[in-house]
């Protein structure tokens, strides 16, 4: 009965401790973060990653990797975008995107902003066969391609 009691007290004790000094260690890891996470810092961490890493082919890091962890990783990342997408944080950074390119690209065409973009006619044709081929293919395979051909000519054909 006495240790009961104890932890008790020792639970709300540790409880009142972390509530009166939450704000605090909240402001303290933050000062943490941006000091240890500055430009600087992140570099060299890019820059000895790549170095460690820069001879690696993607077969042998696809192999360190379990295939159960990457659809973890896919179904955590899925439900973050799902919620994020809906907050006014992410509604405000498409917002001002929005903007920022209306202001940078407003006043061209969408002929000038595309081949600025290095997008051609030619690379736009190519991606709308991709597209439209299979759609095509289906169309004539189930018969509907013959059948709305035949419905539109079907009165010209009638006349004569």
């Amino acid at each position: 009965m006495l240790s009961e009691n104890l932890e008790k007290a020792i639970d709300r004790q540790l409880t009142a401790f972390i509530h009166d000094n939450l704000q605090e260690i909240i402001a303290e890891s933050e000062r943490f973060l941006n000091n240890a996470l500055n430009e600087k810092a992140l570099q060299a961490v890019a820059d000895d990653l790549w170095t460690a890493n820069a001879q690696t082919t993607m077969s042998t890091i696809a192999s360190y990797t379990d295939a159960a962890l990457i659809d973890d990783a896919v179904a955590l990342v899925r439900d973050f975008w799902l919620h994020f997408r809906q907050t006014p944080l992410f509604l405000e950074i498409v917002e001002q995107l929005v903007h920022n390119l209306f202001l940078r690209h407003g006043k061209k065409s969408v002929a000038a902003l595309l081949a600025e973009l290095g997008v051609t006619p030619g690379m736009v044709v190519g991606e709308l066969y991709a597209v439209t081929e299979p759609v095509a293919a289906f169309a004539l395979q189930s018969e509907y391609l013959e059948e709305r051909i035949r419905s539109r000519l079907q009165a010209f054909y009638l006349t004569y």
